[in-house]
């Protein structure tokens, strides 16, 4: 099991769920500013990459089915065979990544870190939800985890002190995930905000100057 050998600690009052959610939402907030390369390990065996890089801000999300990629100023969208170039619009700095083209890149088999603490926020808004928090160290990197019986849903969320998803396993919105951090580097390695080699290239930016 994902949490053999730790201890958690059951959250039942309302200000203990809000104080983990708030805490959650602080480590991923100052996350943003960090740079590193995280490698995962997916349900079906394939691997994925989550790359950050702090300033100027940029992350991309690899996967073996196609890759999101946003930029300071662009957006890059890519399949198995082409890619999609797009103008990242001027209100849209401030916030998460598109969960929707994430979860197409990876065939929805990957959660944004955000969408990891919606998950833990809703349920902890939901009466007889059970939620309970505990820290371990997923390759290498420390982590805070949460696991979660909440209607349908009942899954364990661990995510690093740096902002990033750790592990995720169980049932959520009807879905079944499975993936786990395998690999940690504090600073991009390779080329992860390119487009891949090879790849057809549709440039749909208004102005095509992107970084």
């Amino acid at each position: 099991m994902l949490l053999a050998g730790c201890s958690a600690d059951p959250l039942g009052h309302l200000d203990s769920r809000a104080t983990l959610v708030n805490d959650l939402a602080a480590q991923l907030d100052h996350g943003q500013t960090r740079s590193y390369s995280a490698d995962y390990r997916l349900s079906d065996g394939s691997r994925a990459t989550l790359a950050q890089q702090g300033d100027p801000h940029r992350i991309a999300y690899i996967f073996s089915s196609g890759r999101y990629v946003r930029l300071v100023l662009s957006v890059l969208r890519c399949g198995d065979t082409s890619c999609t170039l797009s103008t990242r619009p001027p209100n849209n700095y401030q916030q998460p990544p598109d969960a929707d083209a994430v979860g197409t890149a990876s065939d929805h088999r990957f959660l944004t870190a955000q969408q990891m603490l919606g998950l833990i926020q809703a349920a902890g808004e939901t009466p007889g939800s059970t939620i309970a928090g505990t820290t371990r160290t997923i390759a290498g990197q420390r982590s805070r985890c949460v696991r979660v019986r909440s209607g349908g849903d009942a899954f364990t969320a661990c995510l690093t002190l740096s902002g990033a998803p750790a592990s995720f396993r169980g049932v959520a919105g009807g879905h079944r995930y499975e993936f786990s951090l395998t690999g940690w580097r504090d600073q991009v390695v390779g080329r992860p905000f390119s487009v891949p080699h090879g790849v057809r290239v549709v440039d749909e930016r208004t102005s095509p100057t992107p970084r």
